[in-house]
């Protein structure tokens, strides 16, 4: 059982899950929903597969699975989720005290922020949480993203010849900014994101993930603290 379940949540089969989730969407979801949804993280999906492939023939990936650390990436991101939960405090009080937001933006909690980016899917009706959507963004789009920005990370490095999980060294936060700083311009013009602490807020949750991955050079505890923030968005920021 252990055996399946290391080769279940293994990059490739989360890769063919992801896939054949979008295939069943494209064909089963909300009609305009399916589309926007499939036009967004299919060419995406696609790169991540690309970059598996790459990683495998050409390089030397720091980032893996790791057997039997299960245990421990759950207490990372929950650890991470407790502790970003605090710093949208902070950011909140920045951006209070500097009047760079609107009164409706600083009112929010760090999940109904969360859960303003989700709605962003125009074509989605979010009145009602099927089964359906807490899958679609509450597990397969959460994944869909970290994969792809700690990929893109570890690409970089690969180009600049700089170890990602060196975390001592300061040209890896150089890159880990970078990345975070195009996951930021991403939900921006894609998901719609237009208020300065959502988008001051996307910026450092995809710093923490790459650190996170870094740390512990493997992609579970960063997907869980994705998968979780999420779930907890649609649980409480509706």
């Amino acid at each position: 059982m252990t055996t399946i379940l290391r080769r279940l949540a293994s990059e490739p089969s989360i890769i063919v899950i992801v896939l054949t989730s979008l295939i069943l969407f494209k064909t089963t979801f909300e009609k305009e929903a399916g589309t926007e949804i499939i036009s967004v993280y299919l060419p995406m999906t696609l790169l991540v597969v690309a970059m598996y492939l790459f990683k495998r023939n050409v390089i030397p990936s720091p980032i893996k699975q790791i057997s039997g650390n299960s245990g421990e990436s759950l207490l990372w991101a929950g650890g991470s989720i407790a502790g970003f939960t605090l710093l949208y405090g902070v950011v909140n009080s920045i951006f209070r005290a500097s009047q760079l937001a609107t009164q409706e933006a600083l009112s929010q909690s760090v999940y109904q922020s969360f859960f303003s980016a989700l709605v962003s899917f125009s074509a989605v009706d979010f009145s009602q949480l099927t089964l359906v959507k807490y899958y679609l963004f509450g597990f397969l789009i959460p994944i869909i993203e970290t994969i792809t920005i700690i990929n893109l990370v570890i690409f970089i490095g690969w180009i600049f010849e700089v170890s990602i999980t060196q975390l001592s060294n300061p040209r890896v936060y150089g890159i880990f900014a970078l990345v975070s700083t195009a996951f930021m311009y991403f939900h921006l013009k894609v998901r719609g994101i237009d208020n300065n602490i959502d988008l001051a807020m996307t910026f450092l949750f995809g710093f923490i993930s790459l650190i996170i991955a870094a740390k512990t050079m493997e992609f579970e505890a960063a997907n869980e603290f994705h998968i979780g923030t999420n779930l907890l968005a649609l649980r409480y920021g509706v």
